[in-house]
């Protein structure tokens, strides 16, 4: 089997795509060589939301080191299944 459903979405995907597509969002849309995301979709998913701030478009953000202490400040995750499963 080369993926698993994962919950909330019904997204049937592999480890390491999964793992892709963080490193995609890290690399703000780029791939490659090429701009496969708009930069600015980038930067929105990590704007800070007004009413949590340690929270952007579906991925915590660390700024302010509330969300893991002992993590860097530059810390962002997604977490799915009750914070069980990580990206």
């Amino acid at each position: 089997m080369s993926g698993d459903a994962h919950w909330g979405g019904g997204l049937w995907i592999s480890a390491l795509d999964l793992a892709r597509i963080g490193q995609l969002c890290l690399r703000r849309g780029q791939w490659g060589g090429h701009q496969l995301l708009s930069g600015r979709w980038a930067e929105e998913m990590w704007r800070p939301c007004p009413l949590k701030p340690n929270y952007g478009l579906s991925w915590w953000l660390n700024d302010h080191r509330t969300v893991w202490p002992k993590a860097p400040s530059t810390g962002r995750c997604a977490r799915g299944n009750g914070g069980g499963h990580l990206l």
